[in-house]
């Protein structure tokens, strides 16, 4: 049995300080603590167990951000020029939204963004009007009354519009809008291998869309078009996030194990378990990332080095991304810092020396006087008087 023999807190903030850090790759989702002024050690028979017991950082970055807003729509009007527009980005616009339903909510923004590109594309000013209260049963929160299932109507007399397709990429590869009176936009990785699919509540392709004609896409949502209205509608109940929590990660350590999209966006779900650095995993909630453990926290690694001069750390999300941040250098020269506690165990492994144990006879132990005696007995036999 392996027995702590030494234990020590690690108070750490990363906070911006005065003066900028060395190399400036320091920030909120990449990071070093050194002890370069009192290295760790531990003896041959020892190992280092490291785990998190406090964490807390404001959640100073969006719930919608570029890793969960992206879609394209493909269609065809009979308006301005008539023809078929492809692969027209439509993003919702990063920010927290207070609900999925409502004329505040992620349902309401998704629907002006379909609106507003469908108008840049045409190169028209907007003149949709956007409704969540026709046929909506989506609550205005998540837990409130309803199915959540996204729908929203687009009004507008004459809109021209003939066929529509949504779809919500998940795949790695380019993609550049055609026949776009706003501009032709391409959009390259990792933003396609985008999570907006489970906001949203829809199935999402994993098939490059970038070739593909109106008649070879197919649709994600339900698309219902009338003279002077185009309804739209989900599949899956809608949620307001897509990061339930943080994955604190130290980079030297790969003694746990984790199912290999936790890291690498390309696996498929818990086909395959590969060597992880996850020390813990955060809940995320609207106000802070927080969590308090007790003194054995459940979530631990253990390092293989008898020496730390330095652990560097990573927080990603559940893909093995970065946070995304509201602003540039928001992780360096702004709000966006934690502070943390991690105690660091010196364990003592029981080691047990294992050697063969057979029994074996025990070899005749004669005196000097014995053996002299034995020989006269046989003298004695061999010749008789």
């Amino acid at each position: 049995m392996s027995v702590i023999t030494d234990t020590q807190d690690v108070y750490v903030s990363t906070q911006p300080g005065a003066q900028p850090a060395p190399g400036g790759n320091n920030n909120f989702n990449n990071f070093r603590i050194c002890f370069s002024a009192n290295p760790l050690t531990c003896e041959a028979d020892e190992y280092f167990r490291l785990s998190l017991t406090q964490f807390n950082a404001y959640r100073n970055f969006y719930y919608v951000n570029e890793t969960n807003n992206l879609a394209y729509i493909t269609f065809s009007e009979s308006v301005v020029g008539g023809g078929n527009r492809r692969n027209i980005p439509v993003e919702i616009p990063p920010q927290d939204y207070v609900g999925i339903g409502g004329t505040t909510g992620i349902a309401t923004a998704f629907g002006n963004a379909i609106a507003s590109s469908i108008s840049s594309s045409l190169g028209i000013a907007n003149s949709f009007t956007v409704s969540t209260t026709n046929n909506v049963t989506a609550p205005d929160i998540t837990g409130g009354t309803g199915d959540r299932i996204f729908k929203v109507r687009l009004d507008k007399n004459g809109h021209g519009i003939t066929a529509l397709k949504v779809n919500f990429p998940h795949f790695y590869g380019s993609v550049t809008s055609n026949n776009n009176d706003g501009g032709e936009i391409t959009i390259t990785d990792p933003r396609n291998l985008n999570d907006s699919y489970a906001l949203i509540g829809a199935p999402f392709t994993t098939t490059n869309i970038n070739a593909l004609t109106l008649a070879e896409q197919t649709s994600a949502l339900t698309v219902t078009i009338a003279t002077n209205h185009i309804d739209i509608t989900g599949v899956y109940p809608m949620q307001r996030t897509t990061t339930p929590f943080l994955y604190f990660r130290i980079q030297n350590a790969g003694d746990n194990q984790e199912s290999a999209n936790l890291t690498n966006e390309r696996a498929l779900i818990g086909t395959h378990m590969q060597n992880s650095n996850i020390i813990a995993k955060i809940p995320v909630n609207d106000v802070n990332v927080a969590a308090q453990y007790e003194y054995l926290s459940p979530y631990f690694v253990n390092l293989a080095t008898r020496n730390i001069t330095e652990l560097n750390c990573r927080i990603t999300d559940q893909h093995g991304r970065d946070i995304q941040e509201v602003a540039a250098n928001q992780g360096t020269t702004g709000n966006l810092f934690a502070d943390f506690t991690l105690k660091i165990h010196k364990v003592k492994r029981n080691i047990k020396v294992n050697y063969l144990n057979t029994s074996r006879d025990k070899p005749p132990l004669f005196s000097n006087n014995d053996a002299l005696q034995n020989n006269n007995r046989l003298r004695i036999m061999d010749f008789p008087e």
